[in-house]
């Protein structure tokens, strides 16, 4: 069986960079540049979160839906800025163990 992906990855929009862009800004961006297709793309189901109990709650959720786990991530900030091919604690993977 195969499965067919077609992926858009885009780092630019109107020509600037996002790299330096907050987490929050790249995510607008994103939402106003594509529309979601049912059953073709869909954008991934994310909170905003004030506690880790809430943290616990959507990842209780994630696991009942067959998920791995979260990507834990700032939000805002010069803490929420996308630098490729490094790991921080600014974004977390949270797995159910």
């Amino acid at each position: 069986m195969y499965i067919y992906v077609t992926l858009c990855y885009t780092t630019t929009h109107c020509k600037q960079s996002l790299l330096k862009k907050a987490l929050v800004e790249r995510h607008e961006l994103l939402c106003d540049s594509f529309q979601e297709i049912r059953g073709e793309f869909s954008f991934a189901h994310g909170i905003t979160a004030a506690s880790a109990e809430e943290i616990q709650t959507f990842l209780d959720k994630s696991i009942k839906n067959n998920c791995e786990g979260l990507m834990v991530k700032i939000y805002e900030g010069p803490e929420s800025i996308y630098e490729p091919s490094k790991r921080s604690k600014n974004w977390l993977k949270v797995i159910y163990i």
